[in-house]
């Protein structure tokens, strides 16, 4: 009986750590669009807007770590450094 309340303990904690993790993508994906739009080099803008699709593509899955991905590959080719999380 212990085990399994254990378990259910540890299954009910893993939904609440993951979903903050698809809000950071959400987030990050709106600070890429923004930064994408005010971007003046059209091949940066391109190249960003591409992964910022793909991002948006993943995030509609629901693939967090595809999106995050993506997103950190936009950030990248528009050369910003990624916000600092606590």
């Amino acid at each position: 009986m212990r085990k399994t309340t254990v378990l259910a303990c540890a299954l009910a904690l893993s939904g609440f750590v993951a979903a903050p993790a698809f809000a950071d993508c959400q987030a990050d994906l709106t600070t890429a669009e923004a930064a994408a739009a005010k971007a003046t080099d059209a091949t940066q803008k391109a190249d960003a807007e591409e992964h910022i699709t793909a991002a948006k593509s993943e995030l509609a899955k629901s693939n967090e770590k595809a999106c995050a991905e993506h997103v950190a590959k936009a950030n990248e080719a528009l050369k910003i450094k990624p916000a600092m999380k606590p």
